[in-house]
């Protein structure tokens, strides 16, 4: 699961695009958004707790011995940007 605190301006969102369907096949337009929510922070538990917390709500499934590689972006606009590559991730 993905969890990335970070301010963004208003209409502003996070995505991340991937190699596997459920990140879109590396296609921007199919990423996962991520959510977020002043009121409700639905990990307590984790270290990072202040808002805005983002967060995906379905569990990612990733076969076993994956190379899984993501990247984190933000939508802003009609567009994406890309934050950080992130690849090889043998999982």
């Amino acid at each position: 699961n993905f969890h990335i605190n970070a301010k963004l301006g208003f209409g502003e969102s996070i995505h991340i695009c991937g190699n596997i369907a459920e990140l879109g096949n590396d296609k921007t337009e199919k990423s996962l958004e991520l959510f977020t929510t002043p009121e409700k922070q639905p990990f307590p538990f984790l270290l990072i707790r202040r808002y805005p917390l983002w967060y995906n709500i379905e569990p990612i499934r990733i076969p076993e011995d994956f190379e899984l590689s993501f990247s984190v972006l933000v939508f802003c606009g009609n567009s994406f940007v890309v934050i950080r590559l992130f690849c090889m991730f043998i999982l």
